[in-house]
């Protein structure tokens, strides 16, 4: 979610401005001594290429990323009172509860058709991109509703015409029902360890990995975004990334794994992407 909150940002950006990639840190030229005398291994130095998107890499995927982002804040843009509406509900847990319950025993009950048409609309969008299966669900779903929603809440009615600001994600938010997962976005960090509130609420969380695990896992969901929302291609995939095509093949595979994702399927069944102009060319 935080490679995809990065990639909407990235769509909606004034012409001119520098690309940066995704999970680049800004220079530290300048910054004293102690950062310029401050060399890395060889290794080191490799990983940092891999991890971070060169600038031709990223401009070619930049017009998908614009119309990614078009595509989500359309939906943000015709559900704003949905949004926000169930941003405020879920500051009281057991109301957000009790919605979540009453949507498993009864789903399209009245209380909560209102949520339903907005995570149908949103399902819809995400199988598009690829984000979810064919059928419209999947574990992205609930935390990029909850993105979206509280994005929506957080962007002032007023500045609304210009679209949501941005996707607000909620660290270490991995599954469960979207009001659930809005609750646990209001709890502060020191309650959001609670086990027993977390289950709850039937939510899923993770932990972030440290060392080389996170560096892993930031170089896969970026390749992962690139190839699934860019439409980059395996042939600048492997150059950027110095590995064979067989390997980012299996990365991919792998993500879509975790994902709950079948590319076949996703192939057959949802329309293709439609063509797309970018306003901005020249970056």
């Amino acid at each position: 979610m935080n490679e995809l909150s990065m990639t909407y940002a990235m769509g909606k950006r004034p012409t001119g401005v520098a690309v940066r990639a995704v999970g680049q840190a800004p220079s530290n030229k300048g910054h004293g001594p102690a950062m310029a005398d401050r060399s890395l291994s060889p290794h080191d130095a490799e990983l940092l290429e891999r991890a971070i998107a060169p600038a031709w890499l990223l401009k070619k995927a930049y017009p998908r990323f614009e119309a990614f982002h078009q595509a989500v804040s359309g939906v943000g843009s015709s559900y704003e009172a949905t949004c926000r509406r169930m941003v405020a509900l879920a500051k009281d847990p057991d109301e957000a509860l009790r919605l979540t319950t009453l949507q498993g025993a009864e789903p399209g009950h009245a209380d909560v058709a209102w949520i339903d048409e907005f995570t149908f609309a949103l399902g819809q969008v995400l199988a598009t991109w690829g984000l979810v299966g064919p059928n419209a669900v999947g574990p992205l779903l609930a935390p990029f509703g909850v993105a979206l929603s509280r994005g929506v809440a957080e962007t002032p009615p007023a500045n609304m015409a210009r679209g949501v600001v941005r996707l607000s994600v909620v660290p270490g938010l991995a599954g469960g029902a979207l009001l659930a997962g809005l609750a646990y976005g209001h709890w502060p960090e020191s309650e959001r360890q609670s086990a027993s509130r977390i289950g709850a609420l039937g939510l899923q969380v993770v932990r972030s990995g440290s060392g080389r695990i996170a560096q892993s896992q930031i170089i896969d969901a970026q390749v992962w975004v690139l190839k699934f929302i860019g439409e980059a291609s395996l042939s600048d995939l492997e150059a950027w990334q110095r590995r064979p095509y067989q390997q980012i093949q299996r990365l991919l595979q792998a993500t879509d794994l975790a994902l709950g994702l079948t590319r076949q399927q996703q192939r057959e069944r949802s329309p293709r992407l439609p063509e797309f102009r970018s306003s901005h060319p020249t970056i």
